[in-house]
């Protein structure tokens, strides 16, 4: 029996002397209750195009204005599906490269500091969702910003402090550009 309570989380439990390994689980022992009197929403994240220019996916810009609708119109819970990072050309929000970062196809690029510019336009059916095409423009966009940022005075400081607070995103970094430079599999 454990003496303390773990941290929730996944956990490696080393055994007899080290001969034996398994795997821990500590989850919550309950979920959020939701309020019985209230209506609840769901849409996924990625239909939700309200923007006059977008890359063909919605964001969490759009996110955030269907959760403000919501809550002036007494919706007591709003959901979408899991927005973790995923591979281009793999969307499953149920199959993410990494359970510690967020899908970059949902970026609001408004609310990135000193960024300019457009994600691109979104061609074809716009009740049709290409992650393919719209991962391609958020891609290159995020390219496009990220190239001075390294240079920029201002920026710096930010990106820095960032890291320090989220190490592990370096090594997801390094990851996704060896995936994008060597391929996914």
């Amino acid at each position: 029996s454990l003496t303390h309570r773990l941290p929730l989380g996944y956990h490696r439990l080393v055994y007899n002397a080290g001969s034996g390994e398994s795997y821990v689980f500590a989850a919550p022992r309950l979920a959020h209750s939701a309020p019985q009197d209230k209506l609840g929403l769901i849409s996924p994240t990625y239909s939700l195009r309200l923007s006059d220019v977008d890359a063909g996916v919605g964001t969490i810009r759009e996110l955030r204005a269907l959760a403000d609708l919501c809550d002036e119109s007494g919706t007591g819970i709003v959901g979408t599906l899991p927005l973790l990072s995923a591979f281009p050309g793999h969307p499953s929000p149920y199959a993410p490269v990494s359970r510690r970062a967020w899908n970059e196809l949902f970026v609001d690029f408004t609310a990135i500091p000193d960024w300019s510019g457009s994600p691109g336009t979104a061609t074809g059916d716009p009740g049709w969702v290409d992650y393919e095409a719209a991962g391609d423009r958020v891609g290159l966009e995020l390219a496009r910003y990220c190239q001075p940022v390294g240079r920029t005075p201002r920026l710096r400081p930010m990106v820095d402090a960032f890291l320090q607070r989220e190490p592990e995103l370096s090594a997801y970094a390094l990851f996704r550009a060896l995936a994008d430079v060597y391929g996914q599999h």
